[in-house]
């Protein structure tokens, strides 16, 4: 990923900021999620299993398609300092 530990710590810190929650308990042990970021996780969980469900189904189609007669593009960018969604495909209809 080519990401340090101190640039981690910086990005969830401006995501905690931006938020206006805390989504880490930090102690001298490490760190857990709080309730807020165990949720935060399980929404981005299930954004990252819809791109997929989306993607697979789109594939799916295009492969019952003998010919495709055009195409489409588009690209969609979701980014915070943590999370980074790209989705940049084309589609044949």
């Amino acid at each position: 990923m080519h990401v340090t530990q101190s640039g981690i710590s910086r990005a969830i810190a401006s995501l905690e900021d931006e938020l206006g929650i805390y989504l880490f308990n930090r102690t001298r042990l490490g760190v857990e999620p709080t309730v807020d970021g165990k949720e935060l996780i399980q929404d981005a969980e299930e954004i990252v299993l819809k791109v997929q469900e989306f993607e697979e189904k789109a594939r799916k189609k295009l492969l019952c398609r003998k010919k495709p007669s055009g195409k489409f593009g588009h690209s969609y960018v979701w980014q915070r300092p943590f999370v980074e969604i790209k989705i940049n495909k084309e589609f044949y209809y």
